[in-house]
């Protein structure tokens, strides 16, 4: 049998990377029998069957050497020299030895090769199982371990403490090259096992990425709108070199992976791209998992020296985010040097320094019609869309807009096929995200201008509110009074007025006419007896409301919004402080907020006073009185000829609610007889309407229907 010097020369090159990494192999093994040999004692007990196993573990080892052509007694230090002699012959540019590349990319030392090595061995060849399970002294172990691999390296006159010091300090390289690593247990006794995707990169190839994990694409970009501050931000800590980790802000859709792409590419760089939102929703146990999972994600950082990019953490409680944030900047910043974390929020604040947050603003109304001007190309719209009025009615991102001429495009069946506006609006809601429905109640519009019935004048100011959304980017961007206005561009209403006067059919009115989701918020739910949580519920409300653009409808306003108090006590300070937040909310909040109130003098007039629109919903004269009752009963309902709609206007002073209950009513009366709507029906409903609130019907009431009064009190 031949020892190495006699079966190489020294002064001949590698000639393949096959033929280094075989070599290396030999080395292990000699490594390996070397310790078995040094700890026999400790190995070789009075027990026979451990005897046997410690010479069953030798023979593997043996019979290892032996396929080589090699003798069973090998010299350590002549591997060890004779790897390093043709390692200085070779040219490593020319030649790609993986596992230096990988040793190198994480600057570990030999030791760190050792390891590396051990693991390929026994993820290769599972021959190497019995021999790692010995040596670890557990049979569940088959794999080495960092332990196991300080015992085999540890030099004679270093101490066992010096060598474990020494893996402690590039504990987290050790925790990227393997993932699965737990940080919770005793890790440096943790089986390492070299997983596929690391065992294709030793062996030289790379044919495909972990899960999770991706590449942005780089190519065939569209323009980057409107990005020219945040580009240069970015740029700025390029050109000192001083990099910090990167909280990229910005709504769904606002461009922070296409202006993450286009840096990229500037620099010759592509990004790793790394998906949490798996995790999500599994709290602290997701967490864990999403840490695993990240490590791979780095991994693939370090070999292809490329930033990393991580999306989808923002479910996660903010503790858990910060966590994250903390462990990226400290640990494994300096590693990869690089790394960005986006985030769906429009602003955000890390508790630790170090940290550079970079928010992508919002798009005013000039900027959004020409995004929706280019995207639109190669649709066809309809003549009923206006692409102005769009942009002002939805804010969206660039993103969005693309989603949503698509999904438009679909729901019209094609590409080729022309999009109606219903079509268009649904397809923009559809692309906000929210969750208003947890503190507000959906409504769906159900009234046009046709069917509110009010005084002109009053009319005319709805119709200016309608008018306000449609041409807010002229006002306020092209004549920039968004410059003199520092509370935003949104409208604030105030509807006042009895009950049933049509102050909710106004709201929907305006819904309607804007194709508008309308979400309606009792304020009195909102209130909280408990001291923050009513701030909460209202700044919960306008966040999620800022995401849809809807419009907002508060009822029963009088309830926060009463007499300033002078605040003799803790309750009357906050209910103070509650209304003030209200009113700031409003006013900052971009889209339309309706206000309603039942009890107008309930309510400071130093708040009126900070509404953009107002008006008095008053309860209705005779005339308009007979046009709600003409309106109330639909074509298909079948009249009696005797009723006098205009004299039932004229007798009673109800309200349009009033009036709508007792159509109903009157038709159910009739539908269970199988006859026509008479008036005896309407003034049986009239009675009963009326006891709610503790009136009475008398026959004077009724004037020339007085002859029916018995029967309607049958």
């Amino acid at each position: 049998m031949k020892s190495p010097t006699e079966y190489f020369r020294n002064d001949m090159p590698y000639g393949s990377y096959e033929e280094y990494l075989n070599e290396l192999s030999v080395l292990m093994i000699v490594q390996l029998k070397q310790y078995l040999l040094e700890k026999k004692e400790y190995y070789v007990g009075e027990v026979q069957s451990e005897n046997a196993e410690y010479m069953a573990v030798l023979q593997i080892l043996d019979g290892k050497l032996k396929a080589e052509g090699l003798s069973v007694n090998q010299d350590m230090q002549e591997w060890k020299e004779l790897i390093a002699d043709r390692l200085v012959l070779c040219d490593l540019e020319e030649e790609y030895f993986a596992l230096d590349y990988v040793t190198e990319k994480l600057v570990l030392d030999d030791f760190g090769k050792t390891v590396l090595l051990f693991s390929m061995m026994a993820t290769l060849d599972i021959s190497y199982h019995r021999v790692f399970q010995y040596l670890n002294e557990d049979a569940k172990k088959s794999h080495p371990t960092l332990e196991l691999c300080g015992r085999i390296c540890k030099e004679p006159e270093q101490s066992l403490f010096d060598l474990y010091h020494q893996i402690y300090a590039q504990m987290n390289e050790y925790r990227i090259l393997f993932p699965d690593i737990n940080e919770s247990k005793d890790y440096m006794k943790q089986k390492l096992v070299c997983d596929d995707r690391l065992l294709e990169v030793l062996l030289g190839h790379n044919r495909r990425m972990p899960s999770g994990v991706d590449i942005l694409n780089l190519e065939e970009l569209d323009p980057l709108w409107f990005r020219e501050e945040e580009t240069k931000e970015l740029e700025s800590f390029t050109e000192d070199k001083n990099f910090p980790l990167f909280v990229v802000c910005g709504e769904r859709g606002a461009g922070k992976k296409h202006l993450l792409r286009y840096y990229a590419k500037e620099h010759g760089t592509p990004l790793v791209l790394f998906d949490a939102s798996a995790y999500e929703r599994m709290g602290a146990e997701g967490f864990d998992k999403m840490i695993t999972a990240l490590r791979y994600a780095l991994r693939e950082c370090v070999f292809w020296t490329m930033p990393l990019v991580v999306q989808g953490i923002d479910e996660f409680a903010e503790n858990l985010i910060e966590q994250l944030l903390i462990r990226l900047k400290d640990d494994l910043l300096r590693i990869i040097q690089l790394i960005f974390v986006l985030r769906r929020v429009e602003q955000y604040t890390p508790e630790t320094s170090g940290i550079y947050v970079l928010p992508l603003r919002k798009l005013n109304g000039v900027q959004r019609i020409e995004l929706w001007n280019h995207y639109k190309e190669g649709y066809v719209l309809g003549e009923d869309i206006v692409i102005e009025e769009v942009a002002n009615t939805f804010l969206l991102t660039p993103g969005q807009i693309k989603a949503a001429l698509n999904q438009a495009a679909i729901a019209s069946g094609g590409m080729k096929k022309e999009i109606v506006k219903k079509q268009l609006y649904q397809a923009c809601y559809e692309q906000l995200h929210h969750k208003l429905s947890e503190k507000t109640e959906k409504v769906k519009p159900a009234f046009s201008w046709e069917d509110l019935k009010m005084r002109q004048s009053d009319k005319q100011i709805l119709s200016d509110i309608c008018a306000c959304i449609r041409n807010r980017h002229t006002v306020m961007t092209k004549w920039n009074f968004e410059k003199i206005v520092p509370y935003g561009a949104g409208v604030t209403v105030l509807f006042a007025g009895p009950p049933g006067t049509g102050k909710t059919m106004a709201a929907q009115v305006i819904a309607n006419e804007l194709q508008m989701e309308l979400y309606k918020i009792d304020l009195s739910q909102v209130i909280d007896k408990y001291v923050g949580e009513t701030e909460k519920n209202i700044k919960m409300i306008f966040e999620q409301a800022q995401k849809s653009n809807s419009i907002l409808f508060f009822d029963e306003a009088d309830a926060i919004f009463n007499k300033r108090l002078e605040a003799s006590n803790a309750n009357e300070r906050f209910a103070n402080i509650e209304s003030s937040l209200l009113l700031q909310c409003i006013e900052s909040y971009g889209g339309i907020s309706i206000l309603a109130t039942n009890h107008f003098h309930a309510i400071d007039a130093a708040f009126i006073r900070r509404f953009k629109y107002y008006i008095m919903f008053r309860e209705p004269d005779e005339e308009t009185r007979y046009e709600i009752w003409r309106a109330v009963f639909p074509p298909e309902a079948p009249l009696a000829a005797d009723v006098d709609l205009r004299l039932l206007a004229r007798l009673f002073e109800f309200t349009g609610a009033i009036i709508k209950n007792i159509a109903l009513a009157a038709a159910y009366l009739a539908a269970e007889q199988g006859v026509s709507i008479s008036n005896v029906h309407i003034l049986k409903a009239t009675r009963r309407e009326m006891q709610k609130s503790n009136l009475i019907l008398t026959k004077e009431k009724l004037g020339s229907l007085g002859y029916l009064f018995a029967e309607i009190i049958e």
